[in-house]
């Protein structure tokens, strides 16, 4: 069954992030240069970094390209390493940008307008990873029987009813996957001979009944797969001044597909001895959205030297819809009945609208000449991830926002690029490209000993989550002019991204801060991605 929800729960942080996440976009030209390719122009991919640069066609260019390659993603954790290969391709990028109109100036100036449309990909989201732990301290049910005991609310305010569905109220949506799943319970230890209660709330099902301690977990297992894309369609307008300055705009149409799905599972060990009571916590999302910005741009000429330039990228507007869904399913040797040991839940599939104002980026670039023997260039980029803004559709800004300024700031990228003409007709080029991480709250940044014991907010009813760690370029290729009208470009690109996986979130307890905590040790995600770009370019 389909249901329309808006939940308060539904977006957290780890939405913008991956909303937003970047890598070396662009042509096989502009990649084999690390994407350092602002203030070079004339190309399709600089002009997605500077639209100024359109304005240094001197002649009508058509041009497509395409990639493939390999995605190989990895996570150790407890002295383990788990990787996952897959392979992928895509049409990377078409344009086409004219030569348009003179303006007539006065003697001494003139003025020379192009235009033109280009189409690619910014993310490729395509990667599957599985982390492994072993004896992990804490299970799911415990952060999530911890929160709900924090928050008071009483069972029926979770439990779905022919008449009340909590996945379509305001209430964490996580445990009330897990209470109807029947992974965590109320319960209540009373005393034998009184009778009197000596301890009730929300607790693991796993566990001793007598005692309410939890079993200890043999294993926790997290499966992750994702899959979808990023990509933009620029209508661009350019103006140069004299072949000195150079002013360009672009209108950028964004649109995204994303879908991921993923699976917790725990074994414990139980009071039974044997040892296969277990859980499984699963999710589903399906993303659709679409986004609109403006790009500006200029460039100046230093002389016969090289070129400066600067742009910059207004914040996006985007709008984005959701289909989503949840199950659980359990063994559970305590009970007694053999029949009732296994048990599912199911929700049912719900569909969300909110709306995510992105952070504007502003790029500086450089570029020299080597003589006639090619040219080095250098981009800088900056951004506040913190600046982000999740909407929520008849509800305004998203508490989330909050969050997202709380726990991300900057996010600076360093591109640099070299491109040798050692002979008539061909070109050399090497790159490199590195952006930090932008996370700013100090627990996220830095994983302390004991694990992860503050609080990542969940998105929707997913537990699991990704904190950014750094993403570096290598890149390399060759251009090849093929006649007066031709060129052809290849380009390597191999891409580290790193990030830390998590099952779920760490949770402490702010009035009992030293001793009631959730702390939860992350995995090392490391994404390595090796692809091949071509590039045909025909002027006329």
């Amino acid at each position: 069954m389909l249901i329309g929800a808006t939940n308060l729960w539904g977006q957290a942080s780890s939405d913008a992030y991956r909303n937003v996440q970047n890598r070396v976009t662009g042509t096989a030209r502009t990649k084999a240069i690390g994407g350092a390719a602002g203030a070079i122009g004339a190309d399709a991919g600089a002009v997605y970094i500077n639209p100024a640069g359109i304005a240094l066609f001197t002649r009508s260019a058509f041009g497509f390209g395409a990639n493939f390659g390999k995605n190989n993603t990895s996570v150790a954790t407890n002295g383990q390493t788990i990787g996952r290969l897959l392979g992928f391709s895509a049409l990377n990028n078409i344009s086409y940008f004219t030569r348009g109109y003179s303006i007539p100036t006065d003697d001494a100036n003139s003025l020379r307008m192009n235009y033109g449309i280009s189409y690619g990909q910014e993310y490729n989201f395509k990667r599957d990873y599985e982390m492994n732990s072993l004896n992990p301290r804490f299970s799911i049910t415990d952060r999530m029987s911890s929160k709900a005991n924090y928050l008071g609310l009483g069972k029926d305010a979770y439990l779905r009813t022919k008449n009340y569905d909590p996945f379509q109220s305001n209430v964490d949506p996580m445990i009330a996957l897990a209470l109807n799943g029947d992974i965590i319970e109320f319960s209540e230890v009373k005393d034998n001979a009184t009778g009197k209660v000596l301890k009730q709330g929300y607790n693991s099902k796993f566990n001793d009944k007598e005692t309410l301690k939890s079993w200890k977990i043999r294993s926790s297992n997290l499966n992750v797969s994702e899959r979808g894309h990023r990509n933009y369609t620029d209508f661009n307008l350019g103006f140069n001044l004299n072949d000195s300055y150079f002013f360009g705009a672009a209108l950028r149409l964004g649109t995204m597909t994303y879908s991921r799905s993923s699976m917790i599972r725990e074994d414990f060990d139980d009071t039974n001895d044997k040892n296969n009571s277990y859980l499984e916590y699963g999710t589903s999302l399906d993303v659709t959205g679409s986004s609109l910005a403006l790009n500006l741009g200029f460039l100046m000429a230093i002389g016969d030297y090289g070129r400066i330039g600067v742009s910059y990228l207004t914040p996006q507007y985007a709008q984005y819809k959701e289909l989503y869904s949840g199950s659980v399913a359990s063994w559970h040797n305590g009970v007694k009945k053999l029949s009732e040991r296994y048990y599912t839940f199911p929700t049912d599939e719900y569909r969300n609208e909110y709306a995510m104002i992105t952070p504007g980026e502003l790029t500086v670039s450089a570029m020299a000449f080597l003589s006639r023997y090619g040219m080095v260039s250098y981009d800088f980029q900056y951004r506040n991830l913190g600046h982000s803004k999740i909407l929520l559709k008849g509800a305004g800004v998203s508490g989330v926002s909050d969050f997202i300024k709380e726990d991300y700031g900057a996010e600076l990228t360093h591109r640099v690029g070299l491109e040798i003409r050692p002979i008539k007709n061909i070109s050399l080029r090497a790159g490199y490209a590195y952006t930090g991480n932008p996370l700013k709250a100090e627990p996220l940044k830095k994983e302390a000993d004991d694990g992860l014991d503050y609080e990542y907010p969940n998105s929707g009813m997913i537990a699991d989550f990704v904190l950014p760690r750094s993403y570096q370029a290598i890149t390399g290729g060759l251009g090849f002019s093929l006649g007066r009208s031709t060129t052809l470009d290849l380009a390597y690109v191999h891409e580290i991204r790193k990030e830390k996986a998590y099952p779920f979130t760490g949770w402490t307890d702010p009035r009992e801060k030293e001793t009631s905590f959730i702390a939860v040790k992350g995995g090392n995600l490391k994404e390595s991605r090796g692809s091949f770009v071509a590039n045909l370019t025909f002027r006329f």
